[in-house]
């Protein structure tokens, strides 16, 4: 959990793995095996590794920006996908810009 404790506070891993739980009415183990398949996916696609400037071009219409947050506090993503013309852009370079702001 060296990985998880890097990326995310105790407090908000706690949070989660609580959360999620009770969300689903499931075992924190379970809850555990899916922030760790979440982990697996960011070294895969080299979350890390995005930079603002690989995607610049992706954020450029300003169709995806944080706004304000929701009643827990936590902060909303907004994408306007209908004002981005989907043509002018390579998929990958498009899926980037999303990761990028997550």
């Amino acid at each position: 959990w060296a990985e998880a404790r890097e990326l995310f506070s105790d407090k908000y891993l706690e949070k989660v793995l609580v959360a999620e739980s009770r969300g689903r009415g499931t075992a924190v183990e379970s809850a555990a095996e899916r922030l760790s398949a979440s982990l697996k996916w960011r070294r895969e696609y080299g979350v890390a590794h995005i930079r603002k400037k690989d995607v610049a071009r992706a954020l450029a219409p300003n169709h995806m920006f944080w706004g304000s947050s929701d009643a827990q506090g936590c902060p909303i993503l907004y994408v306007r996908a209908g004002m981005v013309d989907l043509d002018a852009y390579d998929r990958e370079e498009y899926l980037k810009a999303h990761v990028f702001l997550l």
